[in-house]
């Protein structure tokens, strides 16, 4: 699929070539829920990075640069987001990036496939039927389950598994993990938003018959988490927890603080790269992170603070198509 959508842009480039008399503007469009600030910012940092790789590695003189624009949506407005892609279409763009609610990116996939234009996706993927001109460089929740359940069935044996999870859609995710399983998992919802996690921690509390959690919940209420199973009496040597969220280490480390004794474990889609190897994803999550904690918006926002470093794998795959195609056309 990533060779099909590699052959798409390099239409998309010659088209602009053919318009254009060679411009060395190539315009990437974004659609982002107004209230997504992370998402915004990620996006512009990551073209940002782009273009210096651009600048780095292009031994031509076309000096191509990627400039993004930005049209933001109301929810899972599936209308609005079309009507917005058009005018995206419009401007002329290679690409469109967003957005990641289910049904208006499914409206927008629908029309990237019509107009032939790459669907730049960094979702679960759970709404994918056909995936036509769409590029979608997220892990697959079918594999993060798969590994999910190596980890706790074959790394480290548990007998038990109970998931709290804070949305139904995630569950998903988990769909390997409860259909390979030895035994029965419990599934309880946590929301903070009427007090109901009160009563599933006390309820496991209760019962002792749970040492062993999953908890899938985002990762700005994992203090609370820890420190209302610490109330409990839940956080010592004899209970271990997997947590779900990529942005973990955003955690203040003060909330580990209350942990007496118990295994913590995390997930990352991040590779252990240095800035030496010429990924630098690090440094730019780093410069991602300080931005948002500097916009008033973010900070006050508890719906939008997810940072998705696969934003970057996503425009470092545009430049090396575009120096690719560049090479190839010399």
């Amino acid at each position: 699929m990533i060779f099909y959508t590699t052959s798409i842009i390099f239409i998309q480039l010659s088209c602009i070539y053919s318009q254009t008399y060679e411009s060395t503007q190539l315009i990437i469009g974004a659609l982002i829920k107004k209230d997504d600030v992370a998402q915004e910012i990620c996006f512009k940092k990551s073209i940002q990075a782009a273009n210096k790789l651009l600048q780095q590695h292009d031994s031509t003189n076309h000096r191509f640069q990627l400039i993004p624009i930005i049209e933001t949506i109301d929810g899972d407005d599936s209308f609005e987001a079309t009507r917005k892609a058009c005018q995206l279409i419009e401007r002329q763009v290679i690409a469109i990036y967003g957005p990641s609610t289910p049904y208006a990116s499914s409206a927008v996939q629908a029309l990237c496939n019509q107009f032939g234009i790459p669907h730049l996706q960094i979702d679960w993927g759970y709404h994918q039927t056909s995936r036509g001109y769409a590029l979608n460089v997220h892990p697959h929740y079918l594999a993060f389950g798969q590994a999910l359940y190596d980890y706790v069935q074959k790394a480290e044996y548990w007998d038990t598994v109970a998931v709290i999870y804070s949305r139904e859609e995630s569950l998903l995710k988990f769909d390997y993990l409860l259909r390979t399983f030895d035994q029965p998992l419990i599934l309880r919802k946590w929301d903070v938003s009427n007090d109901n996690q009160k009563y599933v921690i006390k309820q496991f509390k209760i019962t002792q018959t749970h040492f062993r959690f999953i908890v899938d919940i985002p990762f700005w209420e994992i203090q609370e988490f820890l420190t209302l199973a610490n109330a409990y009496n839940m956080t010592s040597q004899y209970y271990s927890y997997v947590f779900t969220d990529w942005d973990v280490q955003l955690v203040d480390p003060k909330a580990f603080e209350s942990v007496q004794g118990a295994n913590i474990t995390t997930f990352t889609i991040l590779h252990p790269m240095n800035e030496d190897s010429g990924y630098g994803v690090a440094a730019l999550l780093d410069e991602i992170r300080v931005t948002a904690l500097q916009d008033k918006r973010f900070t006050r926002s508890s719906t939008s603070r997810r940072i998705s470093p696969v934003s970057y794998d996503v425009f470092v795959l545009i430049h090396q198509i575009i120096l690719t195609h560049n090479d190839g056309a010399e």
